[in-house]
């Protein structure tokens, strides 16, 4: 499937429904802890649509590798299960990972959906590869923004900053674990595309651009920063709007 295609504006138009439905089913729960479950059976069903890609991924010959050595440690891949972890307990690390897979899984999701990497366009629209691909991205990004529209997080610029602290250590944990891998067991290993942008266009222009490995990935770090503050502008004038109306953001019983 072609972004900016029919088929894609389609999925894209079904994606928005998956959302509307799963917030109008929330926000009929009451207690944020029922919330949440909703939300980790809908984080736990994604596994589904991340193993069809997997499958997608292991009838294309070329990719039998990278199942193993990069797709465990993609970006996208570690916040599919973060989301699991993060809405599955209760604790300080599952606060930070909400924290961190509502910035940094919203916008890796979308930009995922317009920028796929190299061998998932042009892939038939019904393949375990395209229905994987797009589907769990897709997924990812909606129920990242459900996390903040259920009250799980309540976004804050100071929180998009710390969402930015924990993207730049996880990073740099990549690059030292990449080099490493590179050095002693795979040197195709291209964990977060830190060697080669793989196709992904987006990533393609700054390679052109720049041309040095990990270091075209920097102008990325102002972008992410940026679209972190801009959403939790977006959340901020989102409450607002609601309260203005008044409407309770969260739809809580005590609050009617």
């Amino acid at each position: 499937m072609y972004v900016f295609t029919t088929p894609w504006w389609l999925f894209l138009a079904g994606l928005l429904g998956l959302g509307v439905v799963l917030y109008a089913i929330g926000r009929r729960f009451g207690e944020a802890d029922t919330r949440r479950r909703f939300l980790l059976w809908v984080a736990l069903a994604n596994w589904l649509l991340f193993a069809a890609y997997m499958i997608g991924l292991a009838t294309t010959g070329r990719f039998a590798s990278y199942i193993v050595w990069d797709m465990p440690l993609q970006l996208c891949s570690l916040i599919t299960y973060g989301l699991v972890i993060a809405l599955a307990t209760k604790s300080r690390l599952s606060q930070v990972l909400l924290e961190f897979c509502f910035y940094a899984g919203s916008l890796t999701g979308f930009l995922a959906l317009f920028s796929p990497a190299q061998g998932v366009e042009g892939v038939g629209v019904f393949s375990p590869l395209t229905f994987g691909y797009f589907g769990s991205h897709g997924t990812n990004m909606v129920i990242s923004v459900l996390i903040a529209a259920f009250g799980l997080y309540r976004p804050t610029n100071r929180g998009a900053l710390r969402a930015m602290g924990s993207l730049l250590v996880l990073a740099a944990a990549i690059i030292a674990l990449n080099l490493a891998v590179r050095a002693l067991v795979l040197p195709e290993a291209n964990y977060f595309y830190l060697f080669d942008p793989e196709g992904a266009e987006i990533l393609q222009l700054l390679h052109n651009a720049i041309g040095l490995p990990i270091v075209y990935l920097v102008p990325l770090l102002p972008f992410a920063l940026g679209c972190f503050c801009l959403q939790a502008a977006m959340f901020r004038g989102g409450v607002r709007l609601s309260r203005l109306w008044g409407g309770d953001p969260w739809h809580t019983p005590a609050a009617a």
